[in-house]
């Protein structure tokens, strides 16, 4: 029976069809356009490509994208084997993306900031999964908990406004995604909100309640100043004065046993909180015995670089 030790990557399953249907449409959009700027010419020109190996290729192409996706799914199998797990704690990241956190009242502004703290806890931590939700008027699970911290900074340092549809700030709709991205049973579970506080959706406290009742500690790290700074509007009119609304993330981690700072505090405001507040709660365990199958991602990834090499060598994939 096989495992799937990060199956949270399961979307990336798509990139193989979607890739296909993508090249199959372009495809016949440039047989369309031969035909109508040739005329009659277009069909020797055309009829001349070997179908059945352009087919191989793409074939080929396919496969290996989508063997490259299950192996991010970590997939395990084979005799159950003990392997030791260092406890860590499993930190889902809330960044808040709303346009009110491109104000200038933190360096150089709101967001990059907090996604520099981002940075800044992913190249700290090592035993424990970090994971991404962005919000403004929706929230997304931009990134599942992962032990891959290499592949998390960069995925996180793409953040932005693009990454959610919906204008506004729901704080709610944030910590409610966070504690889905969350296993039910663990033990060192922590939701970090990087915000400036601003909650339209005003579910944010009433969120926080739930998740403390699951045991779910909500630490809270504010941007901005309470003074306010002007951000341009989105489409004409005057301009936006965006604060710092400090009370409302004081309560949203007094409601879980957090804690509330500010992140002009210190230089690296999340390294600061994970040192004081997070690894300490984590490290009171010893390791964890786990029994499971052994890991074989590594052959997957074999079997893809594989049919690139032959994709490539073949001239198949320049037809």
């Amino acid at each position: 029976m096989i495992e799937w030790l990060d199956a949270g990557w399961w979307p990336w399953l798509c990139l193989a069809p979607l890739t296909w249907v993508v090249v199959r449409r372009l495809r016949r959009s440039r047989r369309d356009a031969l035909r109508l700027a040739l005329g009659p010419r277009a069909e020797a020109l055309t009829d001349s490509v070997d179908d059945g190996r352009r087919l191989r290729a793409e074939v080929i192409a396919i496969v290996a994208l989508l063997t490259v996706s299950v192996a991010l799914m970590r997939p395990a199998w084979g005799e159950p084997e003990a392997i030791g797990v260092p406890r860590g704690a499993d930190i889902v990241v809330c960044l808040d993306v709303s346009r009110s956190m491109l104000a200038r009242d933190s360096v150089p502004d709101r967001l990059t900031a907090a996604k520099q703290a981002i940075d800044d806890l992913a190249g700290l931590v090592r035993n424990g999964r970090l994971g991404l939700v962005t919000f403004a008027g929706e929230a997304r699970l931009r990134i599942p908990l992962t032990r891959d911290l290499a592949a998390f900074r960069p995925l996180a340092a793409l953040a932005g406004p693009a990454s959610v549809r919906t204008a506004g700030t729901d704080i709610g709709a944030a910590l409610e995604t966070a504690s889905r991205a969350l296993e039910p049973d663990a033990k060192h579970a922590t939701v970090v909100l990087l915000t400036d506080g601003e909650d339209h959706g005003g579910s944010g406290l009433a969120a926080a309640e739930r998740l403390a009742t699951t045991g779910v500690v909500i630490h809270t790290i504010g941007f901005g100043s309470e003074l306010g700074a002007r951000i341009a509007p989105s489409a004409g009119g005057d301009d936006v004065v965006t604060h710092l609304e400090s009370s409302t993330l004081r309560s949203i981690a007094a409601a879980t046993g957090g804690s509330w700072s500010h992140a002009d505090e210190t230089d690296r405001p999340l390294v600061d909180l994970f040192e004081r507040h997070i690894a300490p709660r984590s490290a009171t365990d010893a390791d964890e015995t786990v029994s499971r199958p052994p890991d074989r991602f590594q052959w997957l990834v074999l079997l893809a670089v594989v049919l690139w090499l032959v994709h490539g060598a073949t001239g198949e994939g320049r037809t």
